[in-house]
């Protein structure tokens, strides 16, 4: 199972933008069990070294992506 979100970075400025932290994570909330009421789903970063540069005057899509691959997850999401 794939599990990506998109973001947008727009630049209005004459300058060239440096991002140098970009994080998000997925989780499910599952109200019907006690015992694990949040299961984790994924996550995804970008960190220091290895920035976004946004030109001046751009719009930049991104998107941050996970893979879940682990059958216990899998079995977790199995009919939500």
């Amino acid at each position: 199972m794939n599990v990506s979100f998109s973001v947008q970075l727009h630049n209005p400025s004459r300058y060239t933008l440096h991002v140098y932290t970009l994080s998000w994570y997925a989780k499910l909330e599952n109200a019907s069990s006690p015992d694990e009421r949040v299961i984790p789903v994924g996550e995804d970063y970008v960190g220091p070294t290895q920035y976004l540069k946004v030109p001046a005057r751009t719009t930049l899509n991104y998107t941050l992506w996970y893979e879940v691959s682990d059958p216990a997850t899998l079995a977790k999401l199995f009919g939500f």
